[in-house]
C-alpha cells in the first residue's frame, strides 16, 4: 500500500541521530504531540478564551485513545496532530477574509495530507462551512481559490511522481478495504451495530467523564457560540458518517475528532462567568483527567515474559527465528511491545518471522507461509494448536 511521504521524511533526523530504536519513534510523537497540544490550546483559546485553551491541552492529553496511538508509530497519531493544525489554520483565515492565512493554511492542509490522504474528510466540513461565508465578499472568492491551488498543488506534486503505482494502488485498496471489513466480520451499514460502532469507540477514546462539564452547557453553548458549535460539528459529524459507510472499520480511524472534542469539552469554561468557579472546576477536571489517566496507563508488563531473561524486542525477534518451523508463541500485547515494533525488526532484520494479533495477545510463529491466509498485511495461521506462555513472576521488564 502507498502512502504519503511526510510522516516518514519526518522522522528521518531522528533516525539519524538517534538510530533505529523503539523510543526514537516515540521521539518523533513527541513532536507531533506538541503540535496537537499548541493547536487545541489555540483553537478554544480563540472560540472561547484562555482558560478554555488551557483546558483544551488538558483534556486533549487525557484522552485514553489519544495515550495508546502515541505509543505506536503508525500515520494515525500525526494524523490526528495535522487534523488538529489544519482545522485551526482555517479558522484563522476568518472565512478566508485574510490573504496571508490563506495562504498558510493551504500548506498546512498540503502538507497534512501529505502525513495521510483521510485528512481530507476531517476537514471538508469546517472548509465548507467558512468558504460558503467568504462566497460572499469577491476578494475572499480569490483567497479561497488561492487556499485550494497550493492545498491541491503541494498534493498533486506527490501524486503526479507516485501516479503509475498510486492509480493501481488506489484500486487495490478499495477491493483489500472491503476485503478486510468481511474478515474481521466489521458490522455492515444496514445494522445497528454499524451505526454505534464509532460513537462507542469515541465514547472509550475519550473517557466520557471529560465530556460531561461540555454536555451540561450544551444548550448554552450553542446559543452563546452558535458558529464554533457549527464549525465543530461539522468536523466530527462529517467524518463520522463517511467512516459509519465505509466497509472496513477500526477504531484508530475516527481518532482525528478527538481533538475537536476537547475543544468541545472546554466550551465549559468559556461559558461559566465567575472565575473564582471556572478555576475550581480547573483544578477539579485536572484531577478528573489525571485519575484517569493514571489507570489507563497502567500497563504489569513486568509480570509477563514470553521468554525466560528477555523482554526486549530484538531477542523476541531472535528467538522466535531460532524456534521450530511450526512453533507459535503468544504473549500479552502492551503498549510498549506489540505487532508493529516487532513487524519492524524483523524486517530490519530480515528475519522470516510472522506476527498477528488476536485479542490482544501477539502472535509468533517462523512456519512457512503455505497454509497462511493474508489479512491486513500480516500471516495469521488457519489451523493450528497455539501455546499460551505463563507469565513468570519476578521477570523485570
Amino acid at each position: 500500500m502507498l502512502y504519503p511521504p511526510l510522516f516518514h521524511l519526518s522522522a528521518l533526523p531522528f533516525f539519524f541521530f538517534f538510530g533505529s530504536s523503539f523510543e526514537t519513534t516515540l521521539l518523533v510523537n513527541m513532536v507531533y504531540f506538541a503540535i496537537l497540544l499548541f493547536s487545541c490550546y489555540f483553537i478554544a483559546r480563540n472560540f472561547f478564551g484562555l482558560t478554555a485553551g488551557l483546558a483544551s491541552a488538558m483534556i486533549i492529553s487525557f484522552f485514553p485513545g489519544v495515550f495508546v496511538l502515541s505509543r505506536y508509530f503508525l500515520l494515525d497519531f500525526p494524523l490526528i496532530s495535522m487534523t488538529a493544525l489544519a482545522f485551526l489554520s482555517l479558522i484563522k483565515t476568518d472565512s478566508f477574509s485574510s490573504r496571508k492565512n490563506s495562504i498558510i493554511s493551504g500548506l498546512i492542509v498540503g502538507a497534512g495530507i501529505l502525513v495521510k490522504l483521510p485528512l481530507v474528510i476531517f476537514i471538508i466540513g469546517p472548509f465548507l462551512v467558512l468558504a460558503l461565508e467568504g462566497l460572499k465578499k469577491h476578494e475572499n472568492r480569490k483567497n479561497i481559490f488561492i487556499f485550494v491551488l497550493i492545498a491541491g498543488g503541494i498534493t498533486g506534486a506527490w501524486v503526479l511522481t507516485a501516479w503509475p503505482n498510486l492509480l493501481a494502488d488506489f484500486f487495490g485498496i478499495i477491493n483489500f478495504q472491503s476485503n478486510v471489513g468481511i474478515a474481521e466480520t466489521d458490522p455492515g451499514i444496514n445494522s445497528v451495530e454499524a451505526w454505534l460502532y464509532y460513537p462507542l469507540w469515541i465514547m472509550a477514546e475519550t473517557g466520557l467523564i471529560l465530556l460531561i462539564p461540555s454536555i451540561y452547557s450544551l444548550k448554552k453553548f450553542f446559543g452563546k457560540y452558535r458558529r464554533e458549535a457549527i464549525l465543530l460539528a461539522s468536523g466530527i459529524l462529517i467524518p463520522l458518517l463517511l467512516l459509519t459507510v465505509f466497509p472496513n472499520k477500526d477504531p484508530r480511524y475516527i481518532a482525528p475528532v478527538l481533538p475537536l472534542l476537547a475543544v468541545f469539552a472546554s466550551c465549559f469554561f468559556g461559558i461559566i462567568e465567575k472565575k473564582p468557579i471556572r478555576n475550581l472546576a480547573f483544578v477539579l477536571l485536572f484531577f478528573v483527567g489525571m485519575s484517569q489517566f493514571l489507570v489507563v496507563s497502567y500497563a504489569p508488563f513486568s509480570k509477563y515474559s514470553p521468554f525466560e531473561g528477555y523482554c526486549n524486542a530484538e531477542n523476541i525477534v531472535d528467538s522466535a527465528g531460532m524456534s521450530a518451523p511450526i512453533t507459535v508463541k503468544i504473549f500479552p500485547e502492551s503498549y510498549y511491545l506489540n505487532y508493529a515494533t516487532l513487524l519492524n525488526i524483523a524486517y530490519q532484520k530480515n528475519s522470516e518471522v510472522y506476527f498477528s494479533t488476536s485479542d490482544g495477545y501477539l502472535l509468533l510463529t517462523t512456519a512457512s507461509p503455505e497454509g497462511y491466509t493474508e489479512i491486513d498485511s500480516c500471516l495469521v495461521p488457519r489451523n493450528m494448536n497455539y501455546k499460551l506462555l505463563k507469565p513468570n513472576p519476578g521477570t523485570s521488564h
